[in-house]
């Protein structure tokens, strides 16, 4: 496992994950959208984090993202 990368009060990040088992999860619906837009803004929102851009593809996705506390 790689050492945490250290986190700066007011840095943009780019993140990306994977699905389980890099299967094709994240297929083009509209149920399985509004449920990604929904976690991912509920997220945000609790962890008072600024989204910039994201995107999404079948089996992983990408943020743009800044962290103004640091946390």
């Amino acid at each position: 496992m790689s050492v945490p990368r250290q986190l700066l009060a007011g840095s943009t990040y780019l993140n990306s994950r994977r699905t389980l088992d890099r299967m094709f999860l994240l297929r083009p619906d509209p149920f399985v959208t509004q449920v990604f837009l929904y976690c991912l803004a509920y997220t945000a929102t609790q962890c008072n984090i600024l989204v910039h851009g994201f995107v999404c593809l079948s089996n992983h996705h990408h943020l743009l993202l800044t962290d103004p506390a640091g946390v």
